[in-house]
């Protein structure tokens, strides 16, 4: 009996660890919906979306083009989706736009 408590105790310790290893700032798929992300209008700055939605999963610049796009994942209902946002060189929004995630219904391995 002494040993399933140790074991059930390392567990819970061990659990508890790894939520705290997240990336931070980044908030989970299941904390965000589509009402997070429908409040946000062209002309907010990056620095306004961060505080709405938290820090985005992946960003990536086109300096041609003179544009950032940031990504969110978000659950509506139980579809999973994503949020694609694009930011001028300013740091402003210029759009954003909702749709499935393909990465996650994608068969491809």
């Amino acid at each position: 009996m002494k040993h399933i408590f140790r074991l059930v105790t390392l567990f819970s310790i061990l659990l508890a660890l790894a939520g705290c290893a997240g990336m931070e700032g980044i908030k989970p798929f299941w904390a965000l919906s589509e009402a997070d992300f429908q409040q946000i209008k062209a002309g907010t700055t990056q620095a306004e979306v961060e505080r709405q939605v938290g820090k985005p999963y992946w960003k990536m610049s086109f300096p041609a083009k003179a544009e950032e796009v940031w990504s969110y994942n978000y659950l509506a209902h139980q579809t999973h989706m994503r949020a694609v946002m694009t930011f001028d060189e300013r740091g402003v929004l210029k759009g954003i736009k909702l749709e499935y995630d393909m990465d996650y219904y994608s068969t491809v391995a």
